[in-house]
């Protein structure tokens, strides 16, 4: 056995993991390779990886020197199905959407595509975003001319990444830092190519999700959401979308250069974590097993990285392929036919190397063809591999805590919850009922923040949330637990200093007025109403005068304005043609007697044009 480096993630000790590989590797496009073979756990991480030795790097520029891109349809690009209703969409499209849908783009810029290959994503970013400049990278000039005819594209650089002078506002690395020996200091190296805030996504396998990962000989490292996390804080990104739902069975990352927060990954180390390896090693040997059992010649659904696998451990016993895309149909693969699922045998079984839940979907989907669709057995999740819930719907948890990890409480909340969690209750209480009146709002303004943690309820109805505090320690806090999955702009401003910037379809504040001197009242309200679009809405929450009397020494500290619902709605009637008064008592809402309400919220609507 050759001698083993370290860990290219964190540089402790490799443990080689047994049992690999099953049968074959596999290149990244789709070719069956005999090599070295080897696969590792760190044992100071737990990332699963290849070894960078001397014969590994080797077979890689070996790869690399032969490499086609999407040879099975001619060169286009690998369709991303949807597996309950069947309709497809080009991998890079499905991610230009999804990078658009989170904020990323902005009307103009200069994209780097990093490993462009033939050009797939350039075209399809270029489509959406007609203003941008593009530029490609790669490490040789193969497909110079097809790429710098793209709409937009400027120039393809060949060489490597040091060689390159521009500075750009989007850096992309569509299936390129699983292949890396060093994916921590090669994005510090493409920190310099970025502007300032400029912006970096990645797509890579999930391994977790994606057991044939493991069986591509030139990926060098297997990512969990967890170690791609990990590895882009460390080379000073600031992670703010991470996401395993925009691809099936991939990765998608958004980050942000230089980091505003601190980041610092504090999990603990020092495990061997070849759990998910030894599963899906056990799996996909299973499968071979399968295939092998299964009586007479046999075709194979599919005809990426699994189908290639597949097709090379059963030899001979494999006649054709399946596949749904248009592009690949009526080619061959390993000297095979590719057949469209109309037109495949009805006569012979049909291997289904994919997870068992997506060749279910997709069985059923295909149900009236009459194909013999051969389901594998139950595919492994690595983040369930240990814990699981005796009523299988609740297995979901699992899927959760790994997208977003354990949500932490907010300082402020974490208080409540812990001194008196009812008062927890009430507050969100408050949260929900703002929710539902502004539902359908597309820019909303939180006035007194404090940890935002029932901003979420309100981010779940309207389009956009800006929330703000003139407090920095509770900001930081924000900042500190926002996750990627509920972006909202967070920052610190005190209305007694001026408006927010900006004109917000609605605003509201919550237990803020009370602490507001009567002296600097009109002040903050008048600022308030500079933010507010004419056709605006503003809610106000805050206790009553009458509270006051039963409220504790910590609540009546800062409290200096309360207001009975008379005065509270004389004051925006003020400034609104219509207010509308509502009591709350503990979580419950309602209309009833002002003096006996703890807690008072105006709905105020018509904003007044001398006013703001």
């Amino acid at each position: 056995m050759p001698q083993l480096t370290k860990c290219h993630i964190c540089g402790g000790r490799l443990v080689v993991v047994e049992g690999y590989p099953v049968a074959h590797q596999v290149t990244s496009d789709c070719r069956i390779w005999e090599g070295e073979g080897l696969l590792a756990a760190c044992a100071g991480c737990g990332t699963l990886q290849k070894p960078v030795t001397e014969s590994w790097l080797r077979e890689s520029q070996s790869i690399y020197a032969d490499y086609a891109v999407y040879k099975q349809a001619g060169g286009v690009e690998q369709a991303s199905f949807d597996q309950d209703t069947g309709s497809s969409l080009a991998r890079s499209s499905r991610i230009v959407e999804w990078v658009k849908r989170n904020g990323a783009v902005p009307a103009t810029g200069v994209l780097l595509d990093i490993g462009c290959g033939n050009g797939a994503f350039l075209r399809a970013f270029g489509l959406n975003n007609p203003r941008w400049n593009m530029e490609g990278l790669e490490l040789d000039a193969r497909n110079k001319a097809p790429i710098e005819s793209i709409p937009g594209v400027t120039r393809l650089h060949a060489g490597p990444i040091e060689t390159l002078q521009a500075r750009f506002d989007l850096a992309a690395l569509i299936h390129v830092l699983e292949h890396i020996p060093d994916p921590i200091r090669y994005l510090r190296s493409l920190s310099s190519l970025l502007k300032p805030g400029g912006m970096l996504l990645i797509e890579v396998p999930d391994l977790q999700r994606s057991p044939f990962d493991i069986l591509i000989a030139d990926h060098c490292t297997h990512f969990s959401i967890d170690t791609l996390r990990r590895v882009v804080t460390r080379a000073g990104f600031e992670v703010f979308r991470l996401e395993a739902t925009c691809v099936a069975k991939e990765l998608t990352l958004l980050a942000r250069y230089p980091a505003l927060s601190d980041q610092t990954d504090s999990s603990p180390l020092e495990m061997i974590d070849d759990t998910s390896a030894k599963i899906h090693i056990a799996w996909l040997q299973e499968l071979v097993e399968q295939g092998r059992a299964t009586m007479g010649p046999l075709g194979i659904f599919g005809t990426s990285i699994a189908a290639t696998w597949l097709g090379a451990a059963l030899g001979d016993k494999i006649k054709f392929f399946v596949d749904e895309d248009v592009n690949r149909i009526g080619r061959k693969h390993m000297d095979r036919p590719i057949y469209s699922p109309s037109d495949a045998p009805k006569s012979l079984a049909v291997l289904m190397p994919l997870r068992a839940d997506i060749a279910a979907a997709v069985k059923q989907r295909l149900a009236q063809l009459g194909l013999q669709l051969i389901v594998p057995p139950a595919a492994p999740d690595a983040s369930r591999a240990i814990v699981l819930t005796k009523e299988p719907q609740y297995s979901i948890v699992f899927d959760v805590k790994e997208k977003h990890g354990i949500s932490r409480l907010g300082l402020m909340t974490n208080e409540s919850w812990n001194q008196d969690p009812k008062r927890t209750l009430f507050t969100l209480a408050r949260y929900k009922f703002v929710a539902k009146l502004l539902a359908g709002a597309e820019r909303v303004l939180e006035i007194g923040c404090a940890d935002a943690f029932g901003t979420r309820l309100v981010q779940q109805t309207v389009t956009r949330v800006t929330a703000v505090d003139f407090d920095p320690v509770f900001v930081e806090d924000v900042k500190a637990r926002l996750d990627p999955a509920w972006p909202m702009e967070c920052f610190v401003h005190d209305l007694l200093d001026g408006p927010v910037p900006g004109q917000f379809d609605a605003i509201y504040s919550l237990d803020v007025l009370e602490h507001i001197n009567p002296d600097g009242e009109e002040r903050f309200v008048s600022n308030m109403l500079k933010s507010l679009d004419t056709k605006g809405v503003m809610i106000v929450g805050m206790p009553s005068l009458e509270s006051q009397a039963y409220a504790s020494p910590q609540s009546k500290a800062g409290h200096v304005n309360c207001k009975s619902g008379d005065d509270l709605k004389a004051l925006f009637k003020r400034y609104f043609d219509h207010v509308f008064l509502f009591s709350m008592n503990d979580e419950m809402v309602h209309t009833g007697f002002y003096p006996m309400a703890h807690y008072l919220i105006a709905l105020c609507c018509g904003k007044k044009s001398d006013n703001g």
